[in-house]
């Protein structure tokens, strides 16, 4: 599953000079890897859900062969409307793909991948019940690119970096105040 990997690795390796009880905190705390790694979950899923610029649907459609007869005996292959359906906003190239019947947004998560001593990983990714993700990131001959993986990384990586130093900190004044029984800063 996991596409997107968040490791704690090297931040574990910015506080080797740090206090014992700091490092104490940062040691393969999942905790805060999967909080961190949910930001991006979420910055995905909410790209997923806003509005769209693209083409209105009001049918459903199936793809169907015709043709097959005449002088060239060419087979080709067209999109026949078959029943009515509530309207669907599609999304323009460029855009993060519109969300339909919701099994994208569904498919999106974060996985714990590797808990040590030392650091910890999650992965945050798609599961295989939409596989045709990486189409939509990446587009096809025939399809431009919906990115919605790499903006909401770009995006949010900035904060992740922020929220992670922020519940270290929250942490280890908690560790602190245990341990000395005095309120630590603000």
């Amino acid at each position: 599953m996991p596409e997107v990997v968040l490791d704690t690795t090297e931040f574990a390796k910015a506080l080797r000079g740090a206090p014992e009880l700091l490092r104490s905190v940062a040691r393969g705390d999942i905790e805060i890897t999967l909080a961190v790694a949910n930001l991006f979950v979420t910055a995905m899923k909410e790209s997923i859900r806003a509005p769209k610029s693209g083409r209105v649907y009001t049918h459903e459609f199936r793809m169907l062969w015709v043709g097959g007869a005449g002088r060239s005996g060419a087979k080709r292959m067209v999109a026949v409307p078959i029943k009515p359906r509530p309207p669907h906003q599609a999304s323009a190239p460029g855009e993060p793909p519109a969300s339909d019947k919701g099994i994208l947004i569904n498919a999106i998560g974060v996985e714990p991948t590797r808990v040590t001593e030392e650091a910890s990983t999650a992965g945050v990714g798609i599961d295989g019940t939409a596989p045709y993700w990486k189409l939509l990131e990446d587009g096809t001959r025939y399809m431009e690119p919906r990115p919605f993986v790499l903006p909401a990384y770009q995006a949010g990586k900035d904060e992740a970096l922020s929220e992670m130093i922020k519940r270290y900190r929250a942490k280890t004044r908690a560790r602190l105040r245990r341990k000395r029984g005095t309120r630590i800063g603000r």
